[in-house]
């Protein structure tokens, strides 16, 4: 039996969080980082794009827009919730409560 489909869509965070979504892709040797920084009414409060010109493992990009997400918020944020859409790197932290 197929599962029925979930809905997907924005929770928003309490009011005193910023949701933090962190993303990765790889593209032959150019890995695109994204970060963006949401308010309890889904204002966006900033956000960043970084690129690096070598060959990475889409696990450790992801990875690596979790740290540059990390080290975002804490420039800028006081209590942070972070989405990341990478299985294997949420288990990990699931894991290790």
């Amino acid at each position: 039996n197929p599962r029925p489909p979930r809905s997907h869509r924005w929770i928003k965070p309490s009011i005193d969080a910023i949701k933090i979504n962190v993303d990765a892709a790889v593209f032959d040797s150019v890995v695109g980082i994204g970060i963006i920084a949401r308010d309890y009414d889904g204002f966006v409060l900033g956000g960043r794009a970084v690129f690096f010109n070598h060959k990475m493992d889409i696990e450790w990009a992801e990875t690596e827009a979790l740290r540059e997400g990390i080290m975002w918020a804490r420039n800028n944020v006081t209590r942070a919730l972070f989405e990341n859409d990478c299985v294997s790197l949420v288990n990990h932290f699931k894991s290790r409560r």
